[in-house]
């Protein structure tokens, strides 16, 4: 069950097993109340992974929407006079599955909890971009199960968070940032930026 959703199997069973036994006693309000939380548990705890990145070819380093939501803004920020980063702001909203995926094959290479979550992926060839992480509501913090070090693939859960997620992911200016604003992203399948002027396209 973990595949397609978050939640453990064995509650699935237990509210199934709740639908049945309203079922033989002939409660309908008991029925539709069981019913109601099994499809909303199954919607809001739903991974959005459902297949890899393979069928596209890409010459080039591609960087893969970490999570599902849409784009709410783009904007350049000078640093420094040594660096300019293009931030992709990523909101998402209240029934978006609440997964964090790792946006390609790499390592995490830095991670600092303070208000906020910034975490550093590192590719295979050590190109490195930021991601901040906060909730919308400031009570509930994302949850990582990642450590720095850790080395995953692309599409790798690494995190979850029962709210809404705002995530900003800052890219080296050479790289093309191939979203716009308002579009909406799937984690697995968007692609956020692209480096050394790739070409996508379909195989």
């Amino acid at each position: 069950m973990r595949k397609f959703n978050f939640l453990p199997i064995s509650l699935y069973v237990l509210l199934i097993s709740a639908l049945i036994y309203t079922v033989v006693i002939s409660s309908l309000i008991l029925f539709i109340a069981f019913f109601l939380v099994l499809i909303f548990l199954l919607v809001y705890f739903l991974n959005p992974i459902k297949k890899s990145f393979d069928y596209y070819k890409l010459d080039g380093e591609f960087f893969l929407s970490p999570l599902s939501g849409y784009v709410s803004n783009i904007e350049t920020i000078v640093i420094s006079d040594f660096e300019t980063v293009k931030k992709v702001t990523i909101t998402q909203k209240l029934l978006s599955p609440k997964g964090l995926f790792s946006p390609f094959n790499g390592e995490l290479f830095h991670m600092k909890h303070k208000q906020t979550t910034m975490i550093s992926f590192k590719s295979k060839n050590d190109h490195v971009v930021k991601v901040e992480i906060s909730s919308i509501y400031k009570s509930l913090k994302t949850l990582l199960w990642v450590r720095m070090g850790d080395r995953f693939k692309t599409n790798a859960c690494i995190g979850f968070s029962f709210l809404p997620m705002k995530v900003d992911v800052l890219l080296p200016n050479e790289w093309e940032i191939l979203v716009y604003s308002g579009e909406l992203l799937t984690p697995g399948k968007s692609v956020i930026g692209v480096i050394n002027n790739p070409q996508l396209r379909m195989i």
